[in-house]
Parts: structure tokens; sequence; C-alpha cells
């Protein structure tokens, strides 16, 4: 494509995100200074229609981008728009929290990306099963009771009632603890088995209800289908949007959002792909295709989870990648060490 056209092509896609009106050939002419006549710029469209850059809603509107055009764009013209200091602000002061709840800095990571977008953010935490075992804690609550708190990567917090022997103490529960600790720390919570109970029969033969009941709530964390952790913000900003105005559409748009099982097909990509922009049409299902998605994924300690922005195919792409760029570096810093704390 030449460069002329690669200025057109350019101009439409980011007047009509702007606008969400056709493009005509006057407004580029008079909007965006390219040194040439509207005629000019009216033949230059027409060639760009017959590639399938742009389409013609109907005869007397201008152009609008196609798929194949929105493609070009955010390979070829797009300039990444990085995301406004005072959120990155905001994004830091979740890493200098003294509370590191995994729960909290997802929502809040959530949120900010929504806000910074004006759209529908989603992100995906790790599933509790591949997060790897960090500690163990035993608090006395009652006489035949304690409180078993359960840590794994990046704040990745379980905690749970169980029973003990009315003659335990506090330091003997503690040492029960380490012990477990010290047997369990590096294993994913999915290779908890009993035969870690065998193994520790010996060392702690006193504690053999203590260990057994420890050992089945750590299987069960781990065996846990619904333990991944999905966060969902900014519906009104997504369906507030123009091209959703149609009814048909809306309810499509409407079904991706309220289903979890479509949106997580939107967003499966690979953890080794480091991003990836879903246009239209090349989204991987029917429901999805006058949505376009911008999906990265980002580091939990061992694990890895995904951030994702949902919007249009008219979204805007270069403040949709910078923002996901931007925030799977800060997400990855804060919780990718998060496997030693």
């Amino acid at each position: 494509m030449d460069e002329r056209k690669r200025l057109i092509l350019q101009a439409i896609v980011e007047d009509y995100v702007a606008t969400a009106e056709p493009v005509g050939s006057r407004t580029i002419a008079r909007k965006y200074g390219l040194g040439v006549s509207a005629a000019t710029i009216r033949n230059e469209m027409a060639d760009l229609e017959e590639q399938g850059y742009v389409e013609q809603p109907h005869a007397s509107a201008g152009r609008i981008p196609s798929d194949k055009g929105y493609r070009f764009y955010v390979d070829e013209l797009m300039e990444v728009k990085p995301l406004p200091e005072a959120v990155l602000a905001r994004v830091r002061e979740l890493s200098e929290s003294r509370v590191r709840a995994l729960e909290l800095v997802l929502q809040q990571a959530t949120r900010l990306l929504s806000e910074a977008t004006h759209s529908l953010a989603v992100l995906i935490g790790p599933h509790a099963k591949r997060l790897v075992f960090r500690h163990l804690d035993l608090v006395p609550l009652a006489q035949d009771r304690a409180l078993l708190v359960v840590v794994a990567d990046a704040g990745f917090l379980q905690s749970g009632i169980i029973e003990v022997p009315p003659e335990l103490t506090r330091q003997e529960l503690a040492y029960v603890a380490r012990v477990l600790t010290g047997a369990l720390q590096g294993k994913t919570l999915q290779r908890v088995s009993r035969a870690v109970l065998r193994d520790l029969q010996t060392e702690l033969f006193r504690y053999g209800l203590v260990l057994e009941q420890a050992l089945e709530f750590l299987a069960a964390v781990g065996a846990e289908e619904s333990s991944e952790r999905f966060y969902l913000m900014g519906v009104t900003w997504l369906l507030s949007e123009p091209e959703f105005s149609d009814r048909h559409r809306f309810h499509a748009v409407l079904s991706v959002v309220e289903q979890e099982a479509l949106l997580r097909v939107l967003l499966s990509v690979p953890a080794e792909e480091k991003m990836a922009v879903s246009i239209g049409e090349e989204n991987p299902i029917r429901e999805g295709r006058d949505l376009s998605v911008v999906v990265s994924p980002y580091r939990v300690g061992g694990s890895w989870g995904r951030l994702a922005v949902v919007g249009p195919r008219r979204m805007d792409y270069g403040r949709a990648v910078g923002a996901v760029s931007d925030l799977e570096r800060a997400l990855s810093d804060l919780l990718g060490g998060w496997g030693s704390v």
C-alpha cells in the first residue's frame, strides 16, 4: 500500500473510532491536511474499498473500515498509547500496599483497566491447582478447633476450620504447621496427595487427626474446578456503544458478557503468546463477530492469568493495546515474584 493510501486509511479508522459516523472525503481533506483535493481522496477511498480495506454502508455515505482495514491499521499504522501516569501510579500503589491479597489486586486492576480504556475489562486469575504451595498456618480457635490457613503463589489464600484434640497446645500446632510447610513447599496444590500423609506419619504420629484433615483440605483446594478467579468490569461501557443500539447486536453481545464460557473462548490465548488482537470475524465464536479483543497473559508466581479489553470493532486499538501491555508488565512485576512472599 502506498503512503497516501496508508494516510487515508489511518484517517478513516481514527475518525470513525472517534465519531462512529462514516467518513467522507471532504472530512479527511478538511481535518487531516493531506495536501490533496477531496476528489483525489475520493478516488483513493474507492481503491481502498475495491481492495477490501473499507466499506460503504450505503451509496450516499462515507466509508468505514472493514475487518481487513482494522487489521492493517493494527499491524502497520497504529500508534500505541501508554497508560496515563495517574493510572500507573495507582498500579504502583498496589505493589506498595501491605495487603498482598491476590483477590484484591485483581479486582482493582480490572477496575483500572476498564476506567483507562472506557471498555469492558476482564481478568482471569490462575487456577488454584496450578499454584505452588508456600506455607501453612494452624491457629487455635477453641478447645477442639483450629483455623487452617493455606498460602500459595501470589498471595492466594484459602482457609478452613478443622478439629484438633483438645490437649494440643499452640506450640504443638505451630510445630505441625512447620513440618507440613517443609514437606509441601514447592509442590503445586494439584500434587498434594495422601502419599504425603504416609511420608509424614512417623514424624507426626501423635498428630494424625490434624495431619489427615490438613491434607484433605489441601487436596480439595487443588481439585476445585471453579477456583480460577474471573473478574469483569465495564459492561455499561460496552453496551452503551452506538453499534449495539440495534436489538439483535445488543442481545448477541449481551450473551457473550453473560455467559462466562463464551468470554473464556474469546480470551483463549496461549501463555507463550505475549499479546493477541482479535478483530470481528477473526473471533472464534459467532456471538463475538461484532467485537474486538485485546488479550495478554500475565505471570502470577509460577502460573499464568489473562487480562483483556473487549470492545466493538470500532475500538481505540492504540489505547487498548497500550493499556493491556502496560498493565501486563505491571501485574507480572508485582505478582510474578509473589511466590517468595
